[in-house]
């Protein structure tokens, strides 16, 4: 029933076809709306869906480049992050849109549960799919997250629960 505005959708192709997981009358969450659609294609959807919102024509929608891009994140075991090594080497790497980090010496972090809890996401852009996903998963290899020690939460994720001595 929508007909003019956002869409989206999450479509799985199965063994027994397609399925369809999802279908909401808005943009997509997370990096595709404002940056890997838009780096891939050309078309800026969140100006478009701003323009509709106001009553304007949304513009161009059109794809206007053939590239591919690949989101990729960093995520972390529990702890207190006391370094992040490698962010200088991986935004030397060719292709490299953005580097969303999200943490910093001395944050506390957990496993994640949902996309806010990652630490860092990274964006390329490239000719080909196979290139886009490895430049960016060569540029998350190079980030070391660094973890403080004698952490409880580090060290029950690592060992299963701790138990404090009695010495």
């Amino acid at each position: 029933g929508s007909h003019r505005g956002g869409a989206e959708g999450d479509i799985e192709l199965t063994p027994a076809g397609a399925v369809i997981g999802e279908s909401a009358a808005r943009l997509s969450g997370g990096y595709m709306s404002g940056w890997t659609y838009a780096y891939s294609s050309g078309v800026e959807v969140t100006g478009a869906a701003l323009n509709i919102a106001v009553g304007l024509p949304p513009g161009e929608l059109r794809p206007l480049a053939g590239r591919t891009s690949a989101e990729r994140a960093f995520i972390s075991i529990p702890g207190v992050i006391s370094s992040i090594e490698g962010l200088a080497a991986a935004e030397r790497v060719q292709g490299i849109r953005n580097i969303f980090l999200r943490t910093a010496p001395g944050s506390k972090v957990i496993f994640p549960t949902n996309n806010m809890e990652k630490c860092g996401n990274i964006i390329s852009c490239a000719a080909t799919r196979r290139e886009a996903v490895e430049l960016a998963e060569k540029a998350s290899r190079s980030i070391v997250l660094r973890m403080s020690p004698d952490n409880r939460d580090t060290e029950s994720f690592l060992f299963g629960e701790v138990v404090e001595s009695a010495y």
